[in-house]
């Protein structure tokens, strides 16, 4: 359990860097954030990337993707690509395309997939970092009483990762899951009015 006076940063040390170097041995790992809204969840994942304006964000705190992103860039013989999606009134949204309403489907073998996803080719760490942005400016936000800018739906950003490691090549999927908040209609206030900003990816 972590309290109000950890940062992410010791959250990542204490508790996610440990599932990367699973994922790089070939594991698939998720990293869900759940609660009420106003509880942090986006500026745990994101920091001051999930701020539409990041010259106003609260708060500079990175967020345990960007220890995530930092510590991919420092391998060798890794290739890494990203979706980033939105899910919101039964609608996946790509938030890496123009496609707001996905089909998902499941395979013979159970894995499901999302159809015609965008899943951008990762070269940098500035690109990680940029198309996380870009991606967040499209999310929808409302203002509530509890939060000046509450995510209104439930965001996935995957990797994709190969890491080769002498003749074998391991793949593995690392998902972050930011939540919607779950809330009480007396704290937030919330009449469901939605505000979502579109800017273009390239």
């Amino acid at each position: 359990m972590y309290s109000s006076e950890e940062n992410n940063e010791q959250l990542y040390k204490e508790s996610i860097e440990k599932e990367m170097e699973n994922a790089m041995n070939g594991f698939n790992t998720s990293i869900m954030l759940y609660g009420v809204t106003g509880s942090g969840k986006t500026h745990t994942v994101f920091g001051n990337l999930g701020y539409r304006d990041i010259q106003n964000a609260s708060s500079n705190e990175n967020g345990i993707i960007y220890y995530c992103f930092e510590y991919l860039s420092k391998l060798q013989g890794i290739e890494c690509r990203m979706s980033y999606i939105e899910i919101y009134n039964e609608q996946v949204k790509d938030l890496l395309g123009t496609d707001d309403n996905l089909a998902v489907n499941e395979t013979a073998r159970g894995e499901v997939v999302i159809q015609g996803v965008i899943q951008e080719e990762i070269s940098s760490f500035e690109q990680m970092i940029a198309l996380v942005r870009s991606g967040n400016q499209r999310r929808k936000m409302a203002k509530t009483n509890a939060n000046a800018f509450s995510s209104r739906s439930h965001a996935i950003l995957q990797l994709y990762v190969k890491s080769k490691q002498g003749r074998t090549v391991l793949s593995s999927k690392i998902s972050f899951i930011d939540l919607a908040g779950s809330e009480r209609v007396d704290l937030t206030q919330n009449k469901g009015r939605l505000s979502s900003s579109r800017h273009p990816t390239r």
